[in-house]
């Protein structure tokens, strides 16, 4: 197209000119179509994943539901000891429901952290 000049060949520049929109609109619609299909599958990971552990954590606290996930030394917990040991009945314990949300307390916090300071 650069070769002919726009008011010299005006209708095959004009032709030329369809031709490389049109051309130009596929590639558009073709890559669109790639990044689609492309975020449908990094949402289906994310959320399978999601799901999988969803059901192994709901799996671990049906078998694991009365044991203990640590057992401290007597009175080490003394302020919290009867929620933090909830629904086992050990004393002076950390059930798995109860270390699940710490845990997800702590991670939660640590990338609020690492997400602020690295701003």
């Amino acid at each position: 197209m650069a070769s002919i000049s726009m008011v010299d060949e005006f209708s095959k520049y004009a032709k030329l000119q369809r031709k490389y929109n049109k051309l130009e609109n596929t590639l558009k619609d073709i890559e669109n179509g790639r990044l689609s299909n492309r975020r449908k599958a990094k949402l289906l990971t994310t959320y399978g994943f999601r799901f999988i552990n969803g059901i192994l954590i709901m799996i671990f606290l049906y078998i694991y539901n009365n044991e203990p996930v640590i057992k401290l030394p007597k009175d080490i917990l003394w302020p919290i000891n009867y929620f933090l040991k909830w629904p086992t009945n050990h004393e002076d314990s950390i059930s798995l429901i109860m270390w699940f949300i710490i845990a997800r307390i702590a991670i939660s916090k640590c990338t609020q952290i690492h997400i602020t300071s690295n701003h």
